[in-house]
């Protein structure tokens, strides 16, 4: 059986304050013309780390990738990493502007979605606990009935900790493959 990894979806109209999260989203459409792209990741990024209320319910996949993380430290990223990240900066003017908006306000069915729920599995990384991927990612687990899986690091740390994160996903099929 395929499995889905839903990592940290950007779904702010699951939560309780979809509407100032949008509200959030919204004020970074103008902001590249305004004040400038850099400003606007400013702003983006401080709404994205902004606490949110209580703490998710989460689950830790079967594995032991926990131990000793916290004395760990984010890979160097390779120079091939570098690269891809400064033609992507290319694109953050239109992100803000196009994609972010209807990408992280989309409500998703959740009625399919729960006919897919043994497919599926809620995750988020261990250091975004408390923060808007964190809370929007326990929200659909919560909608659909699922535990949240914790994985190594936060937001971009499939990027940050390709090392960690692998592993621990590679654990996480493994445990999956012999359940089926």
């Amino acid at each position: 059986m395929e499995l889905a990894v839903v990592h940290e979806p950007p779904l702010v109209g699951l939560l309780p304050d979809a509407d100032e999260q949008r509200s959030m989203m919204e004020s970074n459409r103008d902001a590249p013309r305004a004040t400038g792209t850099a400003e606007a990741m400013g702003i983006l990024a401080e709404g994205m780390t902004a606490p949110g209320p209580g703490e998710p319910p989460t689950r830790r996949h079967d594995g032991d990738w926990l131990v000793g993380y916290p004395d760990t430290e984010p890979e160097p990223p390779s120079p091939e990493l570098l690269e891809v990240l400064d033609r992507l900066g290319a694109f953050q003017p239109a992100f803000l502007e196009r994609v972010l908006v209807p990408f992280s306000v989309h409500r998703p069915d959740l009625r399919v979605l729960r006919v897919l729920v043994e497919r599926l599995v809620s995750a988020a990384g261990i250091d975004s606990r408390k923060f808007l991927p964190c809370r929007t990612t326990a929200a659909l687990a919560m909608s659909l009935g699922l535990p949240l899986t914790e994985f190594p690091g936060g937001h971009l740390r499939p990027v940050e900790r390709p090392r960690q994160f692998a592993e621990a996903l590679i654990a996480l099929f493994d445990a999956h493959r012999g359940q089926a």
